[in-house]
């Protein structure tokens, strides 16, 4: 896809996802999404459906929900193995309400991971091994790395694990496709 398109004008029910693998594997699957609406395929309030990649794959053996389960599901006796978090206009990054601007958007993404990622870490899930990666998946619009030449190609992820603690280090890498930032 190469636009913000609603899951009404692109969906793929057959695609294989990411989900589909990680389930035949046995890994369990979760995904959560900051102000969940009632009808999940479209955009509503500070929602956005193109930053919901399930909404578009009908079939894909995940359901999304809103993000206030997050840490009780990460805290429960059976939490998922593979967690999948879909923060909205405000909390990721972008450009979302027409009032932003370029400092706002970084202090609303800093602000909310500031209380996210110890609120995670918090959690016996954390606590038992898992490790947060955080993605921004588009780099600065300068940036030709993308598809085709497209803009932002180069994109920072992160990673949370308390076994990086002992020898914490950098990674670089590349990744060409756009959206939002998200914890995997």
């Amino acid at each position: 896809m190469t636009d913000d398109g609603p899951p009404s004008t692109h969906h793929f029910p057959d695609v294989p996802t990411l989900a589909d693998q990680l389930v035949a594997g046995g890994v369990s699957v979760s995904a959560y999404a900051e102000s969940l609406p009632a009808a999940p395929t479209n955009d509503s309030g500070l929602y956005a459906v193109r930053h919901n990649p399930w909404a578009y794959f009908p079939n894909a053996p995940v359901t999304v929900k809103d993000s206030s389960n997050l840490i009780p599901d990460l805290n429960s006796n059976a939490p998922p193995d593979f967690v999948w978090y879909s923060p909205n206009i405000t909390d990721d990054g972008h450009t979302g309400v027409p009032t932003d601007t370029s400092a706002h958007e970084l202090a609303d993404s800093e602000s909310f991971l500031s209380s996210f990622i110890p609120s995670v870490q918090a959690t016996t899930w954390y606590k038992a091994g898992g490790q947060i990666i955080i993605e921004w998946d588009e780099g600065l619009s300068g940036d030709t790395a993308g598809i085709n030449g497209s803009n932002g190609g180069h994109v920072a992820t992160i990673v949370v694990s308390k076994y990086l603690a002992a020898s914490p280090g950098l990674v670089f890498g590349e990744c060409d496709h756009g959206g939002d930032p998200r914890l995997h």
